[in-house]
């Protein structure tokens, strides 16, 4: 992991170098915690999103969420790969909610709802700058708050 000072002056220098895997600037538990809090903060009180939950007991979309929020903050962005991570990834397992997910699955749910992905990921990015390398005092352009 790079220090405050490095991080920092990959933004002051005009260009935004941000590396594919956040882990090289901060450590994967702490973006798994931004993941979690973010996604905490979604409307899951919803009456449709209960009702259809309750009739598609097997769908979990907060552990499709995390999952592929982490991933791609972590540079991982194949289906296949991810769904491995599932199960050989301690921190992935956590945020999959203990179970495997297949890769059809991360598909399906990444082609139905790509906007929310680029929402809830780019707030994730923001936030676990700002919490862990120290960015309090603003986020470059392209990393407003949303």
């Amino acid at each position: 992991m790079n220090s405050e000072a490095e991080i920092t002056g990959a933004f002051s220098s005009g260009k935004i170098e941000f590396p594919l895997d956040m882990r090289e600037w901060v450590d994967g538990r702490n973006i798994a915690e931004s993941t979690r809090a973010e996604i905490d903060r979604l409307d899951w009180s919803n009456p449709e999103l209960i009702s259809f939950l309750e009739r598609h007991p097997s769908f979990r979309p907060r552990a499709l969420l995390q999952v592929l929020t982490y991933a791609y903050a972590t540079g991982v962005f194949a289906s296949s790969e991810i769904s491995v991570l599932c199960r050989s990834d301690e921190v992935v397992r956590q945020l999959s909610e203990c179970e495997p997910i297949e890769p059809g699955e991360l598909t399906l749910f990444r082609r139905r709802n790509r906007g929310l992905l680029k929402c809830v990921l780019a707030s994730v990015v923001r936030n676990t700058l700002r919490d862990t390398a120290g960015f309090d005092r603003g986020i470059p352009i392209g990393f407003k708050k949303l």
